[in-house]
């Protein structure tokens, strides 16, 4: 059977409780990261502006394989 697995912000407001809820940073804020504009080729960089004890989703993604 499928399974409902959510990588969000410890404060996400979801519609429906997941199976599975893993907690993450958020790019830009709480680590570094990039932003993809989709109308361009273009990329700007996101810096962290904030010190959490929360993984990124590659932390995590890490962990499981």
């Amino acid at each position: 059977s499928l399974r409902n697995i959510v990588f969000g912000h410890p404060k996400s407001k979801l519609s429906c409780i997941p199976d599975v809820f893993i907690p993450v940073g958020i790019p830009g804020i709480d680590y570094e990261g990039i932003m993809f504009r989709t109308d361009n080729v273009v990329s700007l960089p996101l810096k962290k502006i904030r010190d959490v004890a929360l993984p990124t989703i590659d932390d995590i993604v890490r962990e499981i394989t």
